[in-house]
């Protein structure tokens, strides 16, 4: 039909115009169409998009959309006992992770008015504005391409705010938000966005809500109309809550047969109290909360914890900073602000004092996924930030140069991969360390792990290694701001951690202040290789005749 055609029209424009956001993907167009005879061509292929009838798709379609040309494929389950033991010792790491709360989340502090970049930073205008009603909107001007990104956050709307015996509520009403308004149904909302190429995601974090979005420049007005009709206006329709709590429940059941989503979910209900943000329940728990979740929780929810004062809206891209305010004027301005909400705060927790040890059976899988961590790590306001990220990339921060990638994989060959963290959040967040390794490797693994741990926490880091670390990461950053959606999340955090306009052109310089000894510092103040609650997810073989002393799914204290 033809709106099908302009649909499909549009979405290849959208599509197209995004391949250039950024540097890299200008060169990486270029150089395929240079291979390909023509690094001209790009000029050429929208007027010949647009030159394409109904006509000519339909007779595409009827020479190659045969029956004869095709090819299809069957997936038939093989029963666990027919499972070839030679082909799991060869399986890599689970593919898929259950999402966990988290957020990088901390309290607002007003930033300037407007920032320069610096050095490796490309200069453009950025300004930031506070409505009457609170709305906090930065606008970054980039000319580049004419495609606009958008991100932004309600504080006062995360996980940390779910009611008491509620787990879950912040979650599932930001899931609800694109699922219908009072304007708009759910595929009125999918068909509005859709058919210009336009994307929206809103979801909530442990500690706020986030959303971000993108669009071609003569599309913005359209992805702003949207984004104001679902976070002011839901409809929480209750036969769309009925798929959504169907959703939830089947990939409830899928965690249950995952390894790393379990282990990871184990990890953070043992290490911080049900009262706390970042605290999981189990499967079971949420499941029983899902099933009896009402319509009238989330209305309550959206009403009590969604306002303008504690929002932030990040626009970069090929906007006009004068005509994109009164825009966001048009469509928030009038949405009253509401008393009462405020910044979490999260509530600070003890390392525990005695080891901790979980161990939870699933059989018939090919690895064994362990976490290993504890709590009380760093806010992200704290002083000693940097050093601890320096420290963090060292021991294992995702990459192949890391200690632990370095020694458990490359030379020892005990693992799939092995990756450490430091959540600084609004929050203490937890340090851990992951990772997958054969079911007859784990322990070993673990002892090499509390071994590294250990031994950077006593004998501490070389210059070279403190000199490689700062390399990578300065390096790295500019990457991270390479595209419009890019620049407008590291504006939005600099804003919610109160690190003011001007974060990405200073970043550099903060990590090049780092010195050895203020990681060596970090790493006697946050490494503990004891004492920490260690979980072990998988056919692990220890967990049949229940060895040291564990019980399945909870923590023993004091084992080994």
């Amino acid at each position: 039909s033809d709106a099908e055609l302009a649909r499909a029209r549009n979405q290849i424009e959208a599509s197209f115009v995004f391949d250039r956001d950024s540097i890299p993907a200008q060169a990486d167009l270029l150089g395929r169409y240079a291979v390909r005879g023509n690094w001209r061509y790009p000029e050429k292929y929208l007027p010949l998009i647009r030159k394409v009838t109904a006509a000519d798709v339909q007779r595409v379609a009827r020479k190659y959309l045969t029956p004869d040309t095709r090819t299809v494929g069957h997936y038939v389950p093989i029963p666990p006992a027919a499972a070839s033991p030679a082909s799991a010792a060869k399986a890599g790491p689970a593919s898929r992770a259950r999402r966990h709360r988290r957020s990088r989340a901390a309290g607002p502090r007003p930033g300037g008015a407007t920032a320069t970049a610096g050095p490796g930073v490309r200069a453009a205008k950025t300004t930031r504005t506070v409505l009457p009603n609170g709305l906090t909107v930065i606008v970054r001007e980039n000319h580049a391409n004419p495609t606009v990104s958008l991100a932004g956050s309600i504080l006062s709307a995360g996980d940390a705010a779910d009611p008491p015996g509620k787990p879950g509520v912040a979650s599932l009403t930001a899931d609800m938000l694109e699922r219908g308004t009072r304007n708009r149904t759910s595929k009125q909302i999918a068909e509005t966005l859709e058919e210009v190429g336009a994307s929206l995601d809103v979801s909530a974090g442990s500690e706020y809500l986030s959303f971000g979005g993108r669009s071609l420049t003569k599309d913005f007005g359209r992805l702003i109309d949207v984004l104001a009709d679902e976070l002011r206006r839901p409809a929480f329709p209750a036969d769309q809550l009925n798929k959504l709590r169907a959703e939830a429940l089947s990939g409830l059941e899928q965690e249950a047969e995952d390894p790393s989503a379990r282990a990871m979910r184990a990890f953070h209900g043992a290490v911080f109290p049900p009262d706390h943000p970042y605290w999981s329940p189990t499967v079971d728990a949420e499941r029983d909360f899902i099933r009896r979740l009402k319509r009238e929780d989330l209305i309550a929810f959206h009403g009590t914890h969604y306002g303008p004062n504690t929002m932030i809206l990040v626009i970069v891209g090929d906007v006009d900073t004068p005509a994109t305010i009164e825009r966001i004027r048009q469509n928030f301005g009038d949405w009253a602000r509401k008393e009462g909400l405020a910044v979490p705060i999260i509530p600070p927790t003890r390392r525990q004092s005695r080891p901790a040890r979980i161990v939870i059976p699933i059989p018939d899988k090919s690895q064994v996924d362990i976490v290993y961590g504890y709590a009380g790590g760093q806010r992200r306001n704290a002083p000693d930030f940097y050093a601890t990220q320096v420290l963090n990339w060292i021991l294992g921060g995702g990459t192949f140069g890391s200690r632990l990638m370095t020694d458990l994989r490359d030379k020892q060959g005990l693992v799939y991969g092995a990756y450490s963290s430091v959540a600084a959040n609004l929050g203490e967040g937890p340090f851990l360390v992951s990772l997958g390794t054969n079911p007859a490797n784990a322990d070993r693994a673990v002892s090499e792990v509390r071994r590294h741990i250990a031994r950077l926490r006593t004998q501490g880091v070389t210059e070279e290694e403190v000199a490689r670390a700062k390399s990578y990461i300065i390096g790295s950053y500019p990457r991270e701001l390479a595209t419009n959606a890019g620049m407008a999340g590291e504006l939005l955090e600099a804003q919610i951690f109160g690190l003011g306009l001007d974060y990405p052109a200073r970043q550099g310089a903060l990590y090049r202040a780092v010195t050895r000894e203020q990681v060596n510092a970090a790493a006697k103040r946050y490494l503990e290789p004891q004492g920490g609650t260690l979980v072990l997810a998988g056919p692990y073989p220890g967990a049949a005749s229940g060895a040291a002393g564990t019980q399945p799914g909870k923590p023993q204290e004091g084992s080994k």
